[in-house]
């Protein structure tokens, strides 16, 4: 899989290059960041505000893709759109057990910058693979910054 790499300063991913070669993930550093970061469509929203990624018209399963992440962007800093942002990061990542890549994937949620106007929520992901005794951190990743 092409490597991606998650920039918490300009909140966004892009393709990793080495030299002008595109980096390869054999890792699930790449899988996270598409599965948290791709807005999966909510229906609970109105039409043509229910976000979502065209791709997911090619899935041969049906499946919706990504996380709802995207729609806590303007929530205000509060427990309640934290535990939000940590369920639906962890139901993002659940293909990842589903599919046997490991035996659990847990994501947190954590304030840190708990300020109105200048919020920051980061996502931590822990992961245990076949064998590994304990679970280990992937990854810490801004969810979005300066929610309103």
């Amino acid at each position: 899989m092409i490597g991606l790499t998650y920039d918490n300063a300009r909140g966004h991913a892009d393709v990793s290059f080495v030299d002008g070669t595109l980096v390869d993930d054999p890792g699930l550093i790449t899988a996270c960041l598409i599965s948290l970061y791709t807005d999966k469509r909510d229906p609970s929203r109105p039409e043509g505000d229910q976000g979502g990624w065209h791709g997911t018209l090619f899935d041969d399963l049906g499946g919706e893709w990504g996380s709802l992440l995207w729609t806590l962007r303007r929530a205000l800093p509060t427990e309640d759109t934290r535990q939000k942002a940590e369920g639906y990061a962890t139901a993002s990542l659940e293909w990842l057990k589903t599919d046997g890549y490991v035996e659990s994937v847990t994501a947190k949620a954590v304030w840190t910058k708990p300020n109105p106007g200048t919020a920051d929520l980061a996502i931590e992901v822990y992961i245990k693979r076949p064998g590994d005794i304990a679970p280990r951190r992937l990854g810490v990743w801004g969810a979005f910054l300066g929610a309103q």
